[in-house]
């Protein structure tokens, strides 16, 4: 590097007076023309874009998560007591067994089985009646893993009867028949 630092200071006059050979501007220009201007990005246009996209994200996150909060507003009444994850789990699995249950009894009950209609309803009211005095004691429950083991012996015990509901309800159908 001082090497040519040397001979360029030693040689200086020589530069300043010395031109280019013929045609360089010609071909330098050539070269300028050639080249396609570059594009530049509008940093103003990139940050209005990233806003929009910005708020266009964050209403449909909030109004996924408040749609998911209504929906299932019946189906979190253990969330509010602050229970574990397991035992809410545990009770949605079970509702949604229940809730089919349902669905299959209400499909089968015709309008001549109006006595057993009731007998099928008072004890389903029953069950409900249960269920709101054990999601009380669940909640106050100081061992979550025992909460967790009556809450699915209910639900087991809910299904089972349910069931033979729906085991008479067949053969009721088929006797009709």
């Amino acid at each position: 590097m001082d090497k040519l630092r040397n001979y360029i200071e030693s040689h200086r006059r020589e530069f300043d007076n010395f031109e280019p050979s013929e045609g360089h501007f010609d071909r330098f220009k050539v070269k300028l023309m050639a080249k396609k201007p570059e594009k530049r990005i509008n940093l103003y246009m990139v940050a209005s874009v990233a806003a929009v996209a910005g708020i266009i994200v964050t209403a449909g996150l909030s109004l996924l998560l408040n749609f998911d909060k209504i929906v299932n507003l019946g189906k979190r009444d253990l969330v509010a007591n602050n229970l574990s994850q397991e035992i809410v789990q545990i009770d949605e699995y079970y509702r949604y067994r229940v809730y089919q249950k349902q669905q299959m009894i209400t499909d089968m009950i015709s309008d001549e089985m109006s006595p057993m209609e009731e007998e099928i309803s008072t004890t389903l009211a029953e069950f409900d009646k249960n269920y709101k005095n054990l999601r009380h004691d669940i909640s106050e429950s100081p061992r979550p893993d025992r909460a967790a083991y009556v809450l699915t012996l209910y639900y087991q015990t809910q299904l089972e009867v349910m069931e033979q509901f729906i085991i008479r309800l067949k053969d009721n159908n088929l006797l009709n028949k």
